[in-house]
């Protein structure tokens, strides 16, 4: 039979655990609810914030430390917009939670913030770390197959590099098409061809991909790529990089091939 002391501590530890597990479920609960918000009311409740409403800021903050990765995600973007020293600090930091429940496109965002040094020391081989992460997010595909085929922020990897930027590209990443294009024409890591090197190009123009647009604009001034001299499509497309240069709002797909 236990003492009086042990008694008690006996039934201390057992509340304790009752306790915990009440918690843990109910932790579990709110995570699993969290969840479950779908991404068009997340979505609202950004542009109530952004309405100034207060208290829709709140409810997404609940919803991150509950477990809610896209909840997470907003949080930093908005933060982003405030550009202080503070509120980028604050971005990072709601980045890195979206990323620990699984948002491919947080770590592609830490990404870029240690490979551009933005808010952070640069750190190339942390920059890799987080493209990893990113899962098939194919600009984040884009960014790790550079650095495989390059060597940057880790050893060199061609075979792995060069099928990643075929991912990437074959995902519609405009930059990885860009670059698969340029491999092509100048026969770096995979045979040379030309009809391959054109394809891949206006797949990105078709993006308004600028330098592709321009690639294409000097080929048809030259009559390169196995294309036929058209000084008015030179024009055109010249005029159309140009364009796409100095714009910097997303690119939309347009049909020029």
């Amino acid at each position: 039979m236990l003492s009086r002391p042990k008694r008690w501590l006996a039934c201390a530890l057992l509340a304790a655990f009752v306790v915990g597990a009440v918690l843990l479920s109910q932790s579990h609960a709110r995570h699993a609810d969290a969840v479950a918000v779908p991404a068009s009311a997340v979505q609202q409740l950004k542009l109530d914030v952004q309405a100034h409403r207060p208290q829709s800021e709140q409810q997404l903050q609940r919803l991150a430390q509950d477990g809610n990765p896209l909840a997470a995600r907003t949080l930093a973007e908005l933060a982003g917009e405030a550009a202080t020293p503070q509120a980028l600090q604050q971005s990072l930091s709601w980045y890195r939670q979206g990323a620990a429940h699984g948002d491919g496109e947080s770590a592609y965002q830490l990404g870029m913030a240690y490979l551009q040094g933005r808010s952070v020391p640069v750190d190339v081989a942390g920059a890799r770390r987080w493209f990893e992460r990113a899962g098939d997010l194919p600009a984040a595909q884009f960014r790790l197959a550079t650095m495989l085929l390059r060597g940057e922020g880790g050893a060199a990897n061609l075979p792995a590099g060069q099928q990643l930027l075929v991912k990437a590209a074959a995902s519609g990443d405009a930059n990885a098409m860009f670059m698969l294009g340029n491999r092509y024409r100048a026969g770096e890591g995979v045979a040379h061809d030309d009809a391959q090197a054109l394809h891949w190009y206006q797949l990105a123009a078709n993006q308004e991909h600028a330098a592709a647009l321009q690639t294409l604009s000097l080929a048809y001034a030259h009559g390169e790529l196995g294309l036929a001299v058209d000084p008015h499509q030179a024009q055109f497309l010249g005029e159309y990089a140009g364009h796409a240069a100095k714009c910097h709002m997303p690119h939309s797909r347009v049909a020029l091939f």
